[in-house]
């Protein structure tokens, strides 16, 4: 497998500050991911569009929180 230009020289020091970056954000986004993000980034898709993604599928797949919907009245 070819190596990425994310792991070569200045490319993988930039990559490394986008991810502390990120971690210090606390956006959740691990290595691979972040990688994926901005492959596509690279490739032209819009940031803001890439993010509103991100948040619609972490939205969609969180746990459902118990309680609210079957909450009981006590009498």
């Amino acid at each position: 497998m070819p190596r990425s230009e994310l792991e070569d020289g200045p490319m993988k020091e930039a990559f490394d500050a986008a991810f502390e970056l990120s971690s210090l954000l606390d956006t959740g986004l691990d290595r691979d991911t972040l990688r994926i993000l901005m492959k596509l980034c690279e490739q032209g898709v819009n940031p803001e569009a890439l993010a509103s993604i991100v948040k619609e599928l972490r939205s969609q797949y969180q746990p459902k929180e118990k309680g609210n919907s079957s909450r009981r009245e006590s009498t």
